[in-house]
């Protein structure tokens, strides 16, 4: 028995030649095949079937069906340790991994959807539910691409992930009505196989400078295209017979820096937050500008609660150029005025839309708190982008805090921006602290005080005091907005001073009145001046002055 180590040459089948001599000098030849491959080790060991491998650094996805259907699982080559990603009794396929990021496709829903699970987070998400198929999932620095048939043919749709959310905001890239298949995306450059033309052939569009291209040319197919970097490979049968083909973007010079960069959402009310995702490939750093400022790092998220439609603004620089993008956030606006109404008044709404965008569609006002579908109006804008319309609210409405809202789509998935807006009702009465509880009071007084408790919503009191003995007799002072029978007090006065007669009797009246002149119900307060009695003689007794009763 012989043994030999083999380490230095390369894979493939040799030819080991044994030869045996005897002692009497003959010889016995033997020529045998010998394969020579590198170490091996098997992931899986499970019976039932394994499929559709990826790699991405020590972590290797697969779709497995030891639990009777197909099912995502990992491991990680570096702690040994294998899991399920899914455990869905419906069936996940054609994995894809990119770092911490996992997308398949995945059948719980009854149609081919694409979800993503994120290792750093421990989460899943949906990326697409749409009741078309999508099918063909792909990866690469958080941008997932798929092929999708919501339009009746096959097209290529993609998103850009944002960890802090879940969300995945899509984007058609392909609307062409023919067939597009078979996506692959590596640092911001998506490609695919297309028979828009006569045969297959491979396009790119780079998301960088929303710009697609026809790669290949020849009349030969060209299928199943996958891209690294600037390196682009397909199988080709220019031949008569499948090759492999490469391309290089840019000829192999150091790539130009890719950049990607979206607000989520695009539109907003005022002061609502929308979350900027970028990603840039070949940059050493960015610099933000418009809306937002100062060095930011070649990959992040960022969020922003802008007042306007505002214009966010990055550039990424690298050793051989910059790549700039840009994202708009939309900020429509309502409002309401005047902001304090009554019932039987106008209230007028005016509306911006954002630019570019639908008009807004709907205009509700809502009591404060109420569900948004319950309306007290509801009241159509007729599609225009700005606008005003003047709403009278009806007798009887109740008075309270309203808000009016505005929708954009007549969708409540965006979130409307609101004005609130105060109904007023008729103030309450004041409530007297003096005089009460006095029928009469003593002849000698020449003058009482009247107060009262402050009344809210009141911005003035109106007292009228009568002299119901003699109704000449009436404090001339007592003058409010043309009236001689009543005198006009500041809001924050409560209290007044009125000159009194002896032998009269009075009836005192407070309404509280708001800024729109609604008058309360009065307090009201009466009472007698004694009338002073004759003294009875030198040694009678003194003038009797009455006493509170």
């Amino acid at each position: 028995m012989a043994t030999w180590e083999v380490n230095a040459l390369p894979t493939g089948t040799y030819l080991l030649r044994v030869v045996a001599t005897t002692f009497s000098g003959e010889q016995f030849q033997e020529i045998i095949p010998v394969p020579l491959e590198l170490p091996v080790r098997q992931i899986t060991i499970y019976p039932g079937g394994q499929w559709n491998p990826a790699i991405s650094k020590d972590r290797i996805v697969w779709e497995d069906d030891r639990n009777g259907n197909r099912d995502i699982y990992l491991y990680d080559l570096a702690t040994g340790r294998e899991q399920p990603l899914t455990t869905d009794r419906a069936g996940q396929h054609e994995p894809a991994i990119s770092d911490d990021r996992i997308v398949w496709e995945d059948d719980r829903n009854g149609n081919g959807d694409i979800y993503l699970y994120d290792l750093a987070t421990g989460r899943e998400w949906p990326i697409t539910t749409h009741p078309a198929m999508q099918r063909e999932p792909a990866i690469s620095d958080g941008v997932v691409v798929w092929r999708d048939n919501r339009n009746g043919n096959w097209d290529i749709y993609s998103c850009l992930y944002d960890p802090a959310t879940g969300r995945c905001p899509e984007q058609a890239i392909t609307t062409d009505p023919s067939d597009q298949l078979s996506p692959a995306i590596s640092v911001g450059r998506i490609i695919w196989m297309d028979n828009r033309n006569v045969g297959w052939h491979v396009y790119l569009y780079d998301l960088a400078t929303n710009m697609e291209w026809q790669i290949t040319s020849h009349p030969a197919e060209r299928m199943v295209p996958d891209i690294s970097g600037d390196r682009i490979v397909w199988q080709d049968n220019r031949n008569g017979n499948w090759d492999i083909f490469m391309s290089e973007l840019p000829d192999g010079r150091p790539m130009t820096p890719t950049l990607v960069l979206t607000a989520q959402p695009a539109r907003v009310s005022e002061g609502q937050q929308s979350v900027l995702s970028w990603a840039s490939a070949h940059a050493d750093q960015c610099q933000a500008s418009g809306g937002w400022s100062g060095v930011k790092a070649v990959r992040g998220t960022e969020a922003v609660s802008p007042t306007t439609t505002t214009r966010y603004s990055l550039t990424c620089t690298g050793s051989v150029g910059s790549a700039s993008q840009a994202a708009t956030v939309s900020v429509f606006t309502v409002s309401a005025s005047p902001v304090t109404v009554r019932p039987g008044e106008s209230l007028t709404i005016e509306w911006t839309a954002p630019p570019g965008r639908p008009a807004a569609d709907l205009l509700g006002v809502n009591v404060a708190g109420s569900p948004p579908a319950s309306p007290l109006l509801s009241q159509s804008t007729g599609g225009a982008p700005t606008g005003r319309l003047s709403y009278t609210l009806p007798p009887g409405t109740q008075p309270g805090r309203y808000v009016v809202r505005y929708f954009l789509d007549g969708s409540l998935e965006v979130a409307a921006q609101s004005q609130p807006v105060t109904v007023l009702g008729t103030p309450a009465p004041p409530t007297l602290l003096a005089p009460i509880h006095k029928t009469t009071l003593p002849a000698t007084t020449s003058s009482t005080i009247l107060s009262w408790n402050p009344v809210p919503g009141a911005t003035w009191y109106a007292v009228r005091a009568n002299d119901t003995t003699d109704p000449s007799r009436r404090d001339p002072r007592n003058t409010c907005a043309g009236n001689p029978h009543y005198l006009c007090l500041d809001v924050s006065a409560t209290t007044i001073t009125l000159p009194v007669h002896a032998g009269h009797s009075y009836t005192w009246w407070v309404h509280a009145i708001d800024a729109a002149g609604q008058v309360s119900d009065p307090a009201t307060a009466t009472f007698t001046i004694h009338q002073p009695r004759e003294r009875a003689g030198r040694h009678g007794g003194g003038d009797h002055l009455g006493d509170d009763r």
